[in-house]
């Protein structure tokens, strides 16, 4: 049963990696990820970012058959039935409104604070867009660590 969802700006790198470790990891719930921030399917052609898939392929994990997601792929129904959302990023703190994914016209965040009423948790990894490839090693590090953790 999938209870928990993973939420990061564009699903490209650190959502991913937290889906599939959580998955590896957890022995009776499942998780899925996806984007806060749309248009980003088509500049990544619809996967993983290149540098994230090869840091995790040394460690014999292949994200390359995961497919970035929004949070507007999933129905109502499938949300309802989480016990918990995960932000890897600060939601409340955004200012990005123009782009962000909307369900039933409220912001993610509100939409899970107003109306499931579920465990939210907002877990702060750095975005490795843009970084060296020793800086994204640390990132997927800490959300190992991060979701070590949780199970």
């Amino acid at each position: 049963m999938i209870d928990t969802l993973f939420v990061c700006k564009a699903n490209v790198q650190r959502s991913q990696v937290a889906e599939w470790l959580y998955n590896s990891y957890s022995k009776v719930s499942k998780s899925i990820s996806c984007a806060w921030v749309e248009a980003r399917k088509e500049k990544y052609n619809w996967k993983p970012e290149k540098i994230i898939t090869s840091i995790l392929l040394e460690d014999w994990i292949d994200l390359s058959k995961q497919n970035i997601n929004y949070i507007t792929d999933f129905n109502l129904n499938e949300l309802n039935k989480l016990k918990r959302v995960i932000f890897l990023f600060n939601p409340i703190n955004e200012k990005i409104i123009d782009k962000e994914c909307l369900i039933n016209w409220e912001s993610v965040y509100e939409y899970f604070r107003n109306k499931l009423y579920i465990e939210i948790i907002i877990h702060e990894i750095q975005d490795p867009y843009k970084l060296s490839f020793d800086k994204t090693v640390q990132i997927y590090k800490q959300l190992n660590d991060f979701i070590k953790k949780l199970n």
